[in-house]
C-alpha cells in the first residue's frame, strides 16, 4: 500500500511542477491518465485562484473532457484553435537517447542476429529499468526522448494534439523510465475494426505477443474513434524507429503508441522531488 502511495505522490508532484509552465493566454492541450488526471486537477485550482486567465484547453480524449467540464475549465476544439502553445501528458515508458549513443543501432543489430525466434530483438530475462536516482544526466547530452503512450486508450488523439502543439510536455514518475523502449511495456497499436484479423497477423509476424484488448466486460475495447486496440509486445533490443516505419506502412493500422523524438521535456517525480529533463539537457533539480 504504501508503494501505491509513494507513486500517487510522485505522479502528482511532477504534475505539479508542470502546471507551472502554463500562463494565461495559452491554448492548452490536456493529456489523458492517471497522472495528467493531476495536470488537469492544478488547471482546475489555478482557475479557481485566478492564477491563470484568458486561455482554452483541448482534451485528448472522452475522459479528460468529462473531467475539465467537472472542474469548468473552458475547452475548444483542435479545428478552432489549430495551433497549440503547450500540451502536458503521461507517458507509459520513456527512453532517453543520447548523443554520444553511437552504439544505440548496433545493439540493435546484433541483439536481432542473437535470436532467431523473433524478426525483431531478442528475448530478455527481467525488466530493465533506467537507473534515475544514480544517473548523471549533466554528463550527457540527450539527442532525443522517447515514448509509448496508450496505455488508456487515447493514443491517436494524444498524438495529433502532440505534433499540434509547439511545446510538448511528459510527465512520470521514476517507475516509467526506461533503459530502452519495449523492455517494460506493451506497444498499443489502434486498427480499424474492418481490418482487426489481417491487422493483428501482421502485427504478429513483427513482434513477440500481439493481443485484442478487452473492457472491464470482457468485450472488445474501442477507442474515441470506434477504433479497436491491438497491445504487441516486443523484444528488448527492438529498434522502435524500424517497427514504427513497418506499422505507418500497413492499411488498417490507423496509429501506434511510439511517441518518438515527440516530447521537448520530461518532468519526473521520484522519492527525493522533481526533476525537469530536456532535449537540450537543462537539467533542474528542485
Amino acid at each position: 500500500m504504501t508503494h501505491i502511495i509513494n507513486k500517487d505522490y510522485m505522479k502528482r508532484i511532477a504534475a505539479e511542477k508542470a502546471a507551472e509552465f502554463i500562463e494565461s493566454g495559452m491554448i492548452i492541450g490536456l493529456g489523458s491518465g492517471s497522472t495528467a488526471y493531476y495536470v488537469i486537477k492544478k488547471v482546475g485550482e489555478l482557475i479557481s485562484t485566478g492564477k491563470i486567465k484568458n486561455f482554452l484547453c483541448v482534451p485528448t480524449s472522452g475522459e479528460t473532457k468529462r473531467i475539465a467540464e467537472e472542474l469548468n475549465i473552458p475547452l475548444t476544439t483542435l479545428d478552432a484553435n489549430p495551433v497549440i502553445d503547450l500540451t502536458i501528458d503521461g507517458a507509459d515508458e520513456v527512453s532517453f537517447v543520447f548523443d554520444d549513443d553511437k552504439d544505440r543501432d548496433k545493439d540493435y543489430d546484433q541483439d536481432k542476429d542473437k535470436d532467431k525466434r523473433s524478426r525483431f530483438g531478442s528475448a530478455r530475462s527481467g525488466s530493465a529499468r533506467f537507473d534515475f536516482a544514480r544517473f548523471d544526466f549533466a554528463q550527457r547530452d540527450i539527442k532525443r526522448i522517447d515514448c509509448i503512450k496508450g496505455g488508456g486508450g487515447a493514443l491517436l488523439h494524444e498524438k495529433i494534439i502532440a505534433e499540434a502543439s509547439k511545446e510538448y510536455i511528459i510527465v512520470v514518475d521514476e517507475s516509467k523510465l526506461s533503459d530502452r523502449l519495449f523492455d517494460n511495456f506493451r506497444l498499443p497499436i489502434e486498427i480499424i475494426r474492418m481490418a482487426r484479423v489481417t491487422s493483428q497477423k501482421f502485427i504478429e509476424s513483427i513482434c513477440e505477443e500481439a493481443e485484442l484488448r478487452l473492457d472491464s466486460n470482457h468485450n472488445s475495447y474501442l477507442t474515441d474513434e470506434g477504433n479497436f486496440i491491438i497491445d504487441a509486445r516486443f523484444a528488448g533490443g527492438t529498434d522502435p524507429a524500424e517497427i514504427d516505419s513497418l506499422l505507418n506502412g500497413r492499411a488498417g493500422i490507423v496509429e501506434n503508441g511510439l511517441f518518438l523524438g515527440l516530447a521537448d521535456k520530461v518532468v519526473v517525480g521520484n522519492a527525493a522531488g522533481v526533476k525537469i529533463i530536456t532535449n537540450c539537457q537543462d537539467l533542474q533539480k528542485i
